[in-house]
């Protein structure tokens, strides 16, 4: 695939599992040459990505 759409992959694992899916989804979208778009509400896994954004900021609807 050119993109991989992960919403809430982590929302049901502990630290470690989380931790894990969220490599291996990385890993895989990088083998792969594909986007990786994730959302998500663990602030933890902020830290693994350079660029971040706020759902909040995009949304247009909420600007009208």
């Amino acid at each position: 695939p050119k993109i991989v759409l992960a919403d809430e992959p982590t929302g049901n694992l502990d630290t470690k599992n989380a931790e894990d899916a969220l490599n291996l989804i990385r890993k895989t979208a990088e083998e792969n040459k594909a986007a990786l778009l994730l959302v998500s509400h663990d602030q933890r896994v902020l830290y693994q990505f350079e660029q971040k954004r706020d759902l909040r900021d995009l949304n247009q609807a909420a600007a009208q």
